[in-house]
């Protein structure tokens, strides 16, 4: 879970992902690609957007797809809004198609994995993050990430070791040092729970702690 200055972080870093994978749409830019009957939709969604209001960039950047459903740009910045305003599943199905089609966009697979591990579908979200990490090896955003989804699949050493990385990545960054203290403690409570399988006692924890 992120929270105070690790979610603004996390959210100026999707933002400025979209900034370089999809370039501001100004009428001459959508016009050059053949849109010209966009007319002045790409400056009010950039408007919007700049202000915060999500929704409305949202359903603006939405029209502009209905027309040019070609423009992965456009698609991604759906995919975006889609993410800040909480709508994971569809932020998921238009990041997916543009994470197919131009699988070097580091942006999409990387915002395709966060979201689907929004949903709770760990498995799914982690070729994606997998994809993103190698298109950016020194991201700690995408270690934690990753560590994020083998943690929701129980794996708790592979999420250790994801964590540990995001650390020796970005010693500063706050959500990994909690993810590697939580898993420590989750792969502590695991291996109690083998030992206490294989010889129960109501004393083995304190006789763990006393060694």
């Amino acid at each position: 879970m992120l929270c105070g200055r690790s979610l603004v972080r996390w959210r100026g870093l999707l933002v400025a992902c979209v900034a370089v994978a999809a370039p501001a749409f100004h009428v001459g830019h959508c016009a050059q690609q053949g849109s010209v009957g966009l007319g002045t939709l790409p400056a009010q969604a950039q408007s919007a957007q700049q202000k915060g209001d999500y929704r409305q960039a949202r359903d603006l950047y939405a029209k502009m797809l209905a027309q040019e459903p070609d423009l992965l740009e456009v698609r991604m910045n759906v995919g975006l809004m889609d993410h800040l305003i909480g709508d994971y599943e569809d932020a998921v199905r238009q990041l997916r198609i543009v994470a197919h089609r131009k699988p070097e966009l580091f942006a999409a697979s990387f915002m395709l994995g966060v979201d689907l591990n929004k949903l709770h579908r760990y498995s799914e979200a982690l070729p994606p993050l997998r994809n993103a990490d190698h298109l950016n090896s020194k991201s700690a955003l995408v270690n934690v990430a990753i560590a994020q989804a083998y943690a929701g699949l129980q794996d708790f050493e592979a999420a250790n070791d994801w964590y540990a990385q995001g650390v020796d990545v970005d010693p500063t960054n706050a959500d990994a040092w909690y993810g590697l203290g939580v898993t420590y403690l989750s792969i502590e409570r695991v291996c109690f729970d083998k030992m206490a399988r294989l010889e129960p006692s109501p004393n083995l924890r304190r006789q763990i702690f006393a060694s």
